[in-house]
């Protein structure tokens, strides 16, 4: 089996696994031009419910449409794309990393702490990698302010500010009701935070006023993050502003749209670090820190803003950690293949 190395025209071979709604959001992505330049080749949909299936458009371009999970499997794709829910993560995710796949997931890793440990062991033990669709930490804008957040250049920031501001029909969170679990843009703000200061919760308080909602992270090495969601005033799209306090003033960072750019910022990054041989960030571990973060608010949101702990949840599961990639994608076993 040639490596990507020395063949590196091999397409990635990519299997869709998703229900309705979500099908819809990663498709155009996988088939547009950009992913055809960065390699992947989209071989099968597999819809999990009716409803995904009819909302596919006609595809012909030879992606086969299927129906159950180990067809889909059997194909032996490269990586198989989770657009499913969060509740069945951990049997669609363990299910391809047990036959040597790559997997890249919608967010938020899992539905609650003991789903995240098994699928961080589930990743320990594969051949494959597990990541995270987090955008965040892919867009540009965000990278140029690590030397900011960091104090590389020579600031010293204390406090972090993130508003999001969604479009009137927007996903505002529902605590107690896997609200923020399922509010895409405050993942993805909260794992940027994390990827680009270096920093991890340690405690939360987070309440929530009708459609309104703020929450104080407590992070190592004494920063602070706020982050307040609240709804837009029209159907436009919504949008994003960083702030932070640093030398005692405070500083405007960046504002921009809140719009659903999750697959076509992460599919490229996700490629090129499978054709290198790493694993593409957030790994598991780092996603789960991440959850861990929307957890605590959930639980202190549901009790009116009492202070809760964040747990290390991405140092929990098996100890034995992420194996390195064993010389990228094409040294996986292949189902029906024998290992090299």
């Amino acid at each position: 089996m040639p490596t990507l190395s020395l063949a590196p025209e091999r397409c990635i071979s990519t299997v869709l696994v998703g229900v309705s709604g979500k099908v819809g959001t990663w498709l155009p992505a996988l088939l547009a031009p950009e992913a055809r330049r960065a390699g992947v080749a989209l071989e099968a949909v597999c819809c999990v419910d009716s409803a995904a299936e009819g909302a596919l458009p006609a595809l012909g371009n030879g992606t086969a449409v299927v129906h159950d999970l180990d067809e889909a499997l059997a194909r032996g794709p490269d990586l198989v794309v989770d657009c499913t829910s969060i509740h069945a993560r951990p049997a669609i995710a363990g299910a391809a990393l047990r036959v040597g796949a790559h997997v890249l997931c919608e967010p938020p890793l899992a539905a609650d702490a003991s789903s995240a440990i098994a699928l961080i062991g589930a990743a320990a033990r594969a051949p494959g990698s597990l990541t995270v669709a987090y955008a965040g930490r892919h867009r540009p804008d965000l990278h140029a302010l690590r030397p900011v957040v960091r104090g590389i250049s020579g600031t010293m920031v204390r406090r972090l500010s993130v508003r999001i501001v969604l479009p009137e029909t927007g996903p505002l969170p529902v605590p107690g009701r896997a609200g923020l679990l399922s509010n895409g843009p405050v993942g993805h703000a909260i794992d940027a935070v994390r990827a680009l200061t270096g920093r991890e919760a340690i405690e939360v308080r987070c309440r929530q006023s009708g459609r309104h909602l703020a929450a104080t992270f407590a992070l190592t090495d004494g920063m602070m993050l706020d982050l307040s969601v609240e709804p837009g005033k029209d159907r436009a799209s919504g949008s994003e502003t960083w702030t932070c306090e640093a030398d005692g003033n405070r500083r405007h960072l960046l504002r921009h749209d809140v719009g659903d750019a999750t697959p076509s910022l992460v599919i490229g990054s996700v490629a090129a670090a499978l054709r290198d041989g790493r694993h593409p960030e957030p790994g598991p571990r780092d996603a789960a820190g991440t959850l861990a973060m929307l957890l605590a608010a959930e639980r202190s949101a549901g009790h009116e803003g009492r202070s809760e702990p964040v747990p290390p949840l991405g140092l929990m599961g098996d100890a034995s950690g992420l194996p390195a990639p064993r010389g990228g994608l094409a040294t996986r076993t292949r189902p029906g293949a024998e290992a090299p």
